[in-house]
């Protein structure tokens, strides 16, 4: 006998040989657990290569397309009518700007939804030729700019405050047709970009020069010729950034990638991916600037390849730049070079959010070159799942670890804020939200592939209840962050966090996977239809901002609610005709027994019982002898009572909407068979079917065990309270 054998044949016979109380666990057979070595499961996630007639375009998987057509598989399989799953862009991933459909040039396109119409209302510019037209002031620049240095300067710090400054007061003495192409693009997209925030948050109080924006798509594009006629320069970069990020907060992540791919390669020209401190060439300054251009064009870049699931443009192991808060070479060069520069504390505090977004890009990228490169070469493996895993684990100590001691911020006011950190350097009460949403979002991401595995698979499991568990935290964090009506102050700083781009894609997948985890039965459909109803609001929250994306996940997420909504009701309507079912096969089988003796036939069957085993019987059964002939006079009584007054019954409306119902009792069944049961008529049941309602309590048979006139009965229960 092999030694495992011999083990479980002891195990057996100690269990076999107990006496005592012993745990359910220990009664169970042991199973020998699966080895799982490196490849115990694979993801199969899969990409979709769209077919749009002559131009057919990819979306990757690290986007969560192959979780949405999942979940279109499954509600088109369970039910029947999916027609309105057909009408509109529901399958498309936010972002995919190309695959909006063009407009005939005779048809007046809605701002910003289709991909050549203008991106502003008429309100919202003014021409130079009106009267309306404010003047180009400092002043004027400095408030059209706020939002911009709010909301987004913290984490995308690419450009300098005091020289954004000097181009305001440039522009502002000469005009904007005097400064340099790269200056104009920065001052054109940083007003874009507060523009757009205007429309979610506080809006500018009169229309802004429509010289000042970028009014349409090809604007842009006319405009950033410059960026690959001319050598690659840090100017070049700052400006082309600008309006990537631009695109990026507009959601037209189509072009955003397109541009990131030029400002990669320039970057690479000017060895922004190496680390500056490694050359005698560049001061302090000179330092943090470049590695500010690169982290921030590295966090966009790693938004809009997940967005798309698109390949990387910029491989790790192709960078050797340290992050801002930990340098790995040597400093003293350059350190040495400018000694006048304010030491790096104060420079510090202000940039630890960007580094925290960097080290999270850096998360980003490791997921998908773990869970969605191509099917060939994926390595998706237990061990290097287990390290990215641990990475994330690390991120999330780190960011608690520098905010948990920074206090609520939630009562500061709105001029003590600097982007997203406060004057003393702090991080914000918005971006502590946002990035705790970009936790669960990683969790998600690491986790989603795993969806498409073996469902049967523990890995899979795991990661079911780990997206459920996070895509509620996004929603819910999300949903606690917009206006609240009982407030006095329609703006708290909380709800900046409602310009930041990737909330509408997570907030989209989180309602899918809820709805996937319904299906799948891993949660309650009334659950996921109410998350979908947060997710609905929160989606036309964000559709102020005035792009297409949030508006048509909204139609996904209303048609996932008509399906939830549907499948509840089939749950109540199976749930009714099972218990319908059981009453007339309970009601059938009682036919079997004829109406006139089955009172009898009761009374025997209990009679006898009480001879057998007085004690637990009526103290009358089984002593009195003239129980049978007394009873058999009972009940024929009683069937006359009950033929009597059938029909009054059968007319009378619905007792359970009103109160609960009991059959009259005559008189003398009440003096003479206090201690007898009554068994329902079978014609009083079929009255009460043909009238739609039943009494549910028809279900169960009280003969066994109902003893009327004591308030114990044989089988333990009690009816006196």
């Amino acid at each position: 006998m092999s030694a495992s054998n011999r083990v479980e044949h002891d195990d057996a016979d100690t269990v076999s040989s107990e006496t005592a109380v012993v745990s359910p666990a220990r009664l169970q057979r042991h199973v020998k657990r699966r080895r799982t070595g490196s490849h115990g499961y694979s993801t199969q996630e899969f990409g979709l290569m769209r077919d749009n007639n002559e131009m057919p375009r990819f979306i990757g998987s690290g986007s969560g397309i192959h979780l949405i057509r999942t979940v279109y598989a499954a509600l088109s399989s369970r039910f029947q009518d999916q027609r309105s799953f057909r009408n509109g862009p529901i399958d498309l991933v936010p972002g995919e700007d190309d695959q909006l459909i063009e407009q005939p040039p005779t048809v007046v396109s809605t701002p910003g939804t289709q991909a050549r119409a203008p991106l502003w209302q008429e309100h919202e510019i003014a021409q130079d030729t009106e009267g309306t037209c404010p003047n180009v002031d400092f002043d004027n620049l400095v408030q059209w700019t706020k939002s911009y240095f709010e909301n987004w300067h913290s984490a995308f710090p690419f450009l300098h405050g005091p020289e954004i400054l000097e181009i305001m007061e440039e522009v502002a003495t000469h005009g904007i047709g005097n400064a340099t192409e790269a200056d104009v693009t920065i001052i054109r997209a940083i007003i874009s970009i507060s523009l757009a925030d205007s429309r979610q948050l506080a809006g500018f109080r009169e229309p802004i020069p429509a010289n000042l924006v970028f009014l349409s798509l090809d604007d842009i594009a006319s405009n950033m010729v410059f960026t690959l006629g001319s050598p690659a320069s840090l100017k070049n970069i700052q400006a082309a950034l600008c309006v990537e990020l631009f695109l990026v907060s507009m959601l037209k992540f189509n072009m955003a990638s397109r541009l990131g791919g030029v400002i990669a390669r320039m970057a690479f020209h000017l060895g922004l991916h190496r680390c500056p401190c490694r050359y005698s060439n560049f001061n302090v300054h000179q330092t943090y600037m470049r590695k500010r251009i690169w982290w921030s064009m590295y966090c966009l870049e790693r938004m809009v390849c997940q967005s798309l699931g698109l390949p990387l443009d910029i491989r790790d192991d192709d960078v050797d730049v340290c992050f801002l808060d930990k340098e790995l070479h040597q400093v003293e060069t350059c350190i040495s070079v400018d000694s006048n520069t304010p030491t790096s504390s104060s420079v510090m505090n202000k940039l630890q959010l960007l580094t925290l977004l960097s080290k999270h890009s850096r998360l980003r990228g490791s997921i998908l070159e773990l869970r969605n490169k191509t099917i060939s070469v994926r390595n998706d493996t237990v061990e290097r799942a287990l390290f990215v895993q641990a990475d994330l684990v690390k991120w999330e100590n780190e960011v608690h670890e520098i905010v948990a001691d920074e206090g609520d911020d939630s009562l500061q006011s709105l001029s003590s804020y600097e982007g997203g950190t406060l004057k003393d350097g702090s991080i914000s009460t918005s971006y502590k939200i946002l990035l705790d949403i970009m936790k669960h979002e990683s969790t998600i991401t690491l986790n989603r592939p795993l969806l498409a595995s073996d469902q049967e698979a523990p890995a899979s499991q795991a990661a079911l209840q780990a997206c459920i568990s996070a895509s509620r935290s996004i929603i819910d964090k999300i949903d606690r962050q917009q206006d609240d009506p009982h407030q006095s102050s329609p703006r708290t700083p909380s709800q900046n966090i409602l310009v930041w781009p990737l909330l509408t894609w997570s907030v989209w997948m989180s309602c899918f996977i809820l709805t996937y985890a319904a299906l799948e039965e891993a949660t309650t459909t009334r659950s996921a239809h109410r998350y979908a109803m947060k997710s609905l609001r929160i989606l036309r929250k964000l559709a102020d901002r005035g792009t297409t994306w949030p508006e048509s996940c909204a139609t996904a997420v209303e048609h996932l609610m008509s399906t939830l909504e549907q499948r509840q009701e089939d749950v109540r309507h199976r749930t009714l005709k099972g218990t319908l079912d059981i009453a007339v096969g309970n009601s059938t089988s009682r036919t079997q027994c004829p109406r006139d003796a089955r009172g009898v036939t009761h009374l025997s069957n209990r009679r006898q019982a009480g001879a057998r085993n007085p004690d637990r019987s009526h103290p009358n059964i089984g002593r009195d002898k003239s129980i049978p002939s007394v009873q058999r006079e009972t009940d024929q009584n009683l069937m006359a009572f009950r033929e009597s007054t059938q029909q009054r019954h059968i007319l009378q409306p619905n007792p359970m909407l009103t109160t609960q119902w009991r059959e009259p009792v005559p008189p003398w069944h009440q003096e003479t068979s206090r201690s007898q049961s009554v068994t329902m008529d079978h014609d009083t049941v079929e009255g009460a079917q043909f009238q739609e309602w039943l009494d549910p309590l028809n279900v169960l048979d009280f003969s066994n065990f109902a003893q009327s006139g004591t308030s114990d009965s044989g089988l333990g229960f009690r009816f006196d309270y």
